[in-house]
């Protein structure tokens, strides 16, 4: 998918605020068994932003209403 910026969201490999490898969090092992994982795929401020878990997806909502809109970019930029 394209977002409204251009930007191809499955060109995004790790988690946009942990940094996990998101083709490892597909797969997890509990209790002896294979276990599918859901890619959180969010869109914020009009940009698509893939999450290994809800939990990631919340915080980096939450680090937004903190340090303001201007935040979703300039980690992008960092990453």
């Amino acid at each position: 998918m394209v977002d409204e910026e251009g930007n191809d969201n499955k060109a995004q490999d790790k988690c946009a605020l942990c940094g996990k490898p998101l083709a490892k969090a597909q797969v997890r092992e509990v209790e002896g068994k294979e276990e599918n994982i859901t890619i959180v795929d969010e869109i914020i401020d009009g940009s698509h932003y893939l999450f290994d878990t809800k939990d990631c997806a919340t915080i980096f909502k939450k680090f937004g209403g903190v340090y303001g809109s201007n935040f979703y970019q300039d980690i992008c930029e960092i990453s």
